[in-house]
């Protein structure tokens, strides 16, 4: 019995293993089933929401099995369908780079696979050839073949069926979605037990050993929709982690800051936002941080009584209210209702790329401000942290705004908790209350005396330095410590936090920031980059935040040094031609403008498609093509009733091929009696010139020969 089950089980193997060269091949079985295609079409519509494209598609990909036109598409077609499926993936990535939906345009672009590679499934469909050369995709394959043929050489080229490698595309598409149902798996498996069914039955794998596929293709498609799941999370979470650790990518995030290693930092001379603006502001802010430990920089919201950062966001109870211009206005605090009514405000408006996948970001905001307006993006709305952390909710990834901001005019954030704005890590204590008593911190006259001796220390003794080599460190000390003591040179994270810690050792209040100060000035706006990343601490003095930066004041020539090479400038241009395009397409005449054009090119070119495929069309279906291949007289003999049946397993008959020839190749079938095949042609050939003989006979050999090929 185990032997049996061994046998039976490497049969199947054998067979799976035959699937390939099935595809590759076998003239017989390289078409997917009747509505195969087109119910995996119509689960892809289900699945990502495109019902009518689906239902369209799926219309036009069975309908070739009614409809009677076909093409005589030839190489040079099959070259052009492909050609034309570039075309369509070419315009579907401009669509996500217009969209900037980042990393997430590839997956766009797999969403629509069934319908990019349909010209090439319709011209298979559609055509007279079975298959066409796989060089059809491949250009420098195609110009070899051209070159051999030009100097005599005989040409084999592999050919294919496009009909199994579109439907497996089409699935993988319905996958495309980021939170599949769960019924994807089960209707996964089902359309792959189809698929590979209805390709070894017709090899001749019987219904037992078929069976054994079933546990096998559950695997495999467990295993595939597994490995698709992890890989997707993986990929992103390290994305968005990368983004999360740089300091300047774009993204700053509002819950927690690294302190990067001493030598070792890059700053990407990229413009990551840009300012329309009177006067450009000196800092702008993204977050504000209370809590240092281990190098590390975090808010921590449970000291303000709150139990997660969203809840944190919302004790900010924002107001929105209509503006002079009828432009929705959110403010945060209700004294500030009066300076909007008035709405003589100064106002920066800032914009910029946010690549990460969450649905909220931080995003800069200028000293004083009070209010934000004209928030690019239906749904989108701004919330203010206890610290002073604008973020947007419900954003794209592409961010536009305006601020409303006096200089004068206190910060929005919160009064200090003594608790943790004074609290210094134990593992910093000692060389911070060292370094505090050098200085003399606890007996200055005023807050502004230790802000002064403690800048003054750091720029009459420090260096600013963001590539060198950190020799000697081997961890057994903290950064804070090494570079006080030191190397005494590095970068703005580190002068930050010893300010804040020698401020809160002075007793001062004081919190670490970070964001950007300094910017350039650009065509028609200011640009901040990648190297204008900065960080710097916020003291809590006579009632009100003050900023205080004890980086020496060489750190802007060292950070802006770095210049774009000729590529990534072309890229950063383009990236800004886009973002204005984005802007400009919002206005809802210019969205329909472009869209009245948009239409009517592609309706042009759909119409010349289909004028082209009209006049060029074969009216006669296979049948009458025979007809007419032949001007005599048709005489049916009961071997004609094979004729059906025997096209599935041997392919269309071509065109003016005799018929006992065509019928011939049964005989190569395995499960088909060869001798039978040849006394029907036999038989049929003698009843053509001889009406009178006796049909008995090959009536019995074609109805025998009927259930051997249903067998197969």
């Amino acid at each position: 019995m185990r032997s049996a089950l061994n046998t039976e089980g490497v049969e199947v193997l054998f067979c799976l293993w035959q699937v390939y060269w099935v595809l590759r091949s076998d003239p017989k079985i390289i078409k997917p089933p009747c509505l195969l295609t087109g119910g995996a079409v119509l689960f892809w519509g289900v699945s990502t929401g495109n019902y009518f494209v689906a239902l369209l598609l799926a219309f036009f990909l069975e309908a070739y099995r009614v409809v009677k036109v076909r093409w005589d598409f030839d190489e040079n077609a099959h070259v052009k369908a492909f050609q034309f499926s570039i075309l369509l993936m070419a315009l579907w990535v401009a669509l996500s780079w217009i969209e900037d939906e980042g990393r997430m345009g590839t997956l766009n672009v797999i969403r629509w696979l069934p319908l990019i590679a349909f010209p090439i499934e319709f011209v298979q469909r559609y055509g007279k050839l079975d298959k066409m050369n796989l060089n059809a995709f491949f250009y420098f394959s195609r110009r070899r073949m051209a070159i051999d043929r030009s100097e005599g050489k005989e040409v084999h080229p592999i050919q294919v069926n496009s009909g199994y490698p579109y439907l497996f595309a089409v699935l993988a598409a319905a996958g495309s979605e980021k939170e599949n149902a769960d019924y994807y798996w089960y209707v996964l498996c089902g359309f792959m037990l189809l698929a590979l069914f209805s390709v070894l039955r017709q090899r001749g794998l019987s219904w037992g050993k078929a069976l054994w596929l079933v546990p096998a293709v559950l695997l495999l498609s467990w295993g595939m929709q597994r490995t698709m799941s992890t890989t997707y999370a993986w990929a992103k979470a390290r994305l968005d982690w990368g983004m999360l650790r740089s300091p300047s990518a774009g993204f700053m995030n509002d819950w927690h800051s690294h302190l990067s290693d001493l030598g070792d930092v890059h700053l990407s001379p990229k413009i990551e936002w840009r300012l329309w603006a009177d006067a450009p502001p000196n800092y702008l802010k993204v977050a504000s941080f209370n809590n240092y430990n281990g190098g590390r920089w975090d808010y921590d919201y449970k000291a303000g009584g709150f139990e997660h950062l969203d809840e944190a966001y919302l004790s900010s109870e924002p107001q929105i209210v209509a503006g002079k211009t009828g432009v929705d206005v959110t403010y945060f605090r209700p004294e500030d209702r009066e300076l909007v009514r008035q709405g003589d405000a100064l106002e920066v408006q800032i914009r910029g790329t946010v690549k990460h996948s969450q649905s909220s970001a931080v995003v800069p905001t200028v000293g004083g401000f009070y209010a934000i307006t004209d928030i690019l993006g239906p749904g989108v709305y701004a919330e203010v942290s206890p610290v002073g952390a604008l973020r947007l909710v419900n954003r794209d990834m592409l961010i536009d705004y305006t601020l409303w901001f006096d200089k004068s005019y206190s910060e929005l954030e919160a009064p200090p908790n003594e608790q943790i704005d004074l609290e210094i890590a134990a593992d910093e204590r000692l060389v911070i209350e060292e370094l505090a008593n050098e200085l003399d911190l606890h007996n200055a006259e005023s807050p502004e005396e230790v802000i002064s001796r403690t800048v003054s220390y750091f720029m009459n003794n420090f260096e600013y330095a963001t590539r060198f080599k950190n020799k000697g460190y081997d961890g057994a000390r903290t950064k804070l410590d090494w570079f006080l003591n030191e190397v005494k040179k590095g970068h703005c994270e580190y002068y930050a936090t010893a300010a804040t810690l020698l401020l809160r050792e002075a007793g001062i209040p004081a919190r670490y920031c970070v964001g950007y100060a300094g910017v350039e000035r650009g065509r028609d706006c200011w640009n901040v980059r990648g190297t204008n990343a900065h960080a710097w601490t916020s003291a809590y003095v006579h009632g009100k935040w003050v900023t205080v930066d004890a980086t020496p004041s060489d750190w802007r020539g060292v950070s802006e040094s770095a210049e774009l090479d000729s590529v990534e400038w072309l890229r950063e241009q383009i990236s800004l031609m886009r973002e204005d395009f984005f802007i400009w397409r919002q206005d809802p005449a210019n969205t329909d403008k472009m869209v009245f054009r948009g239409s009517l090119v592609a309706g042009l070119l759909i119409l010349w498609i289909v004028i082209r495929l009209w006049r060029n069309r074969s009216k006669s279906s296979e049948q009458v093509a025979y007809a007419k291949s032949w001007g005599g007289e048709v005489i049916r003999t009961p071997l004609l009733d094979l004729e059906k049946i025997a096209k599935k397993h041997v392919g269309a008959r071509k065109r003016g091929e005799p018929y006992g020839l065509w019928l011939g190749q049964l005989a190569q079938l395995d499960g088909v009696d060869d001798d039978l095949v040849e006394r029907a042609v036999l038989y049929h050939q003698s009843i053509r010139f001889d009406q009178g003989a006796d049909q008995q006979e090959l009536k019995e050999i074609v109805k025998e020969l009927k259930k051997q090929l249903r067998k197969l």
